[in-house]
């Protein structure tokens, strides 16, 4: 069991103030992609193997699909993760994020009693190694039952994860700009 801080009357937290994180995360290039299809020259977009530079899918239904594509069966799977993160860690929030061809690009938020336990980077370490985990282990259900690509030894995701501190809320902002010409953004938690 995973506990959280203790919460306030006013803010749900004791810690007024959240740090905020871009982060960014790219499959390897043999992965069966996280859209069914790509956005052709025509509807505007480019597919990149960059989770930060790639077109994205709207999510304009409740299977993902939209003008920028619809999601695959593994693009499903980690948009649901993705929402699990605050069940599973009470001291995240999320806001919006985008799912590429190649990868997510998304703002989460940490709240803490304590300075020290905000500064401290392994809590970014153990949620991502989280969502790598349950998502790698649904793609490979999907190489059995759907026929997906097979990825050699095993790997789903690349090594590590890009991640930016948000700071104020210009940061902010520039973020979220970031994150909407990615694509259409699908809304945090």
């Amino acid at each position: 069991m995973i506990l959280g801080p203790p919460r306030s009357a006013t803010t749900g937290f004791a810690h007024a103030s959240p740090q905020r994180y871009l982060l960014g995360l790219t499959i390897e290039p043999h992965v069966t992609g996280l859209l069914a299809h790509a956005p052709d020259s025509a509807g505007g977009g480019s597919t990149t193997d960059s989770a930060t530079d790639s077109a994205t899918e709207a999510d304009a239904g409740a299977d993902g699909g939209g003008a920028f594509g619809t999601l695959s069966g593994f693009g499903l799977a980690v948009r649901h993760y993705w929402y699990q993160l605050p069940q599973r860690y009470l001291h995240v929030r999320l806001e919006p994020f985008a799912i590429g061809p190649r990868g997510v690009l998304g703002i989460v938020r940490f709240f803490s009693s304590s300075q020290a336990a905000l500064d401290d980077p392994e809590h970014l370490r153990v949620i991502i190694r989280w969502l790598k985990f349950t998502t790698t282990k649904a793609y490979l259900r999907g190489t059995e039952y759907h026929g997906w690509a097979r990825p050699p030894a095993g790997r789903v995701w690349r090594r590590g994860f890009d991640r930016w501190l948000l700071p104020t809320d210009r940061d902010r902002t520039a973020a979220l700009e970031r994150i909407h010409r990615t694509g259409t953004v699908l809304s945090g938690s």
